[in-house]
């Protein structure tokens, strides 16, 4: 026959108990789990409670916790910064590349552009359409913001 011994207070005896001395007896393959009552609690001290030193009241290392969480903004604020700088960049390139670009040499929008005699009709209207949009664009940008 092959028994096992559960040792403990047990004061109060619970299902848990019972439950943990089944388990071990199944798990094991015992013929018997006997539970074997101490005097004194295992890890317990006899009078009950424990006396708990204080803790320690120094600076310890919260200033260097502080010293981490003003690290942690420092970087928070310059990754915004970055975020803002980027972001200002890529809409400055859209706006750009929206833009209809002049060929070095050409002259600016507001003159006159004139198509050589040598282009067909269908180029002579295309650089018309370019100039009235450069011209429209200009104009926007230089017309102050107005709310509706």
């Amino acid at each position: 026959m092959r028994r096992g011994a559960y040792p403990g207070s047990f004061n109060p005896p619970t299902v848990a108990h019972l439950a943990i001395a089944d388990a071990a007896r199944r798990r094991l393959g015992l013929d018997r789990v006997d539970l074997i009552i101490s005097r004194d609690a295992l890890g317990k001290h006899p009078d009950g409670l424990v006396p708990v030193e204080p803790p320690e009241l120094s600076e310890g290392n919260h200033f260097s916790y502080a010293l981490q969480w003003f690290a942690f903004a420092g970087i928070a604020a310059f990754g915004l910064v970055v975020l803002v700088r980027s972001d200002l960049r890529d809409r400055r390139r859209a706006e750009a590349e929206a833009a209809p670009a002049m060929p070095a040499g050409q002259p600016a929008a507001d003159s006159t552009v004139t198509a050589p005699a040598a282009q067909s009709g269908q180029a002579a209207a295309r650089i018309e359409a370019v100039r009235a949009e450069a011209l429209r664009l200009e104009a926007a940008r230089r017309a102050p913001d107005v709310e509706h």
